[in-house]
């Protein structure tokens, strides 16, 4: 390397003041100080300015690997148009457009099990509401999401079922709907 002359590296792992600090004195006396290092984190990139002739770009990349980093002569991106491709443009639209196409599918299904959308929702009379899950029955409490979700991980018979108590609050009974 030229005396005074910086160079510049590219710093896989430096994201944070620690791995300044430990660069610095890793690297720092190798080429004549830490005044001698610049350091942009956001960029992962450290600037080096030694301070004799004999400091060679392989023993800084050395120093730097001592640390568990690695260091690689820095590269200047062209600074043309950048090229955006459509999934990384449009990706985000496209798989949400999709999560909305098959939820829309989804209860389209449901209402057409369960014989309209009025059934569906639970609005459809005591048999369609005896055979729906806690939950979803109109008038219930946060309960039964939690209800909902036990009898979806441990299967609908371990979901807890609620029975009207004599004080007109609900009590817990059984393990099934």
């Amino acid at each position: 390397m030229v005396k005074d002359q910086p160079a510049f590296f590219k710093i896989q792992g430096m994201d944070c003041a620690e791995e300044v600090a430990v660069l610095k004195r890793e690297v720092g006396p190798l080429v004549g100080g830490e005044d001698r290092l610049g350091f942009d984190i956001l960029n992962g990139r450290m600037t080096v300015t030694p301070a004799s002739t004999n400091v060679t770009l392989d023993s800084i990349c050395q120093a730097v690997a001592r640390t568990g980093m690695k260091a690689e002569a820095w590269r200047d991106e062209p600074t043309g148009p950048k090229v955006e491709r459509f999934w990384s443009r449009r990706g985000r639209t496209v798989l949400t457009l999709a999560s909305s196409f098959f939820t829309a599918l989804g209860f389209l299904v449901h209402a057409w099990m369960a014989g309209g959308f009025r059934a569906a929702l639970g609005a459809g009379g005591t048999d369609a509401a005896h055979d729906m899950p806690l939950a979803l029955r109109p008038g219930r409490s946060g309960w039964g999401m939690v209800c909902l979700a036990q009898g979806v991980v441990c299967g609908p018979k371990a979901a807890p079922r609620y029975e009207p108590a004599h004080d007109g609050g609900s009590v817990v009974r059984g393990s099934h709907w």
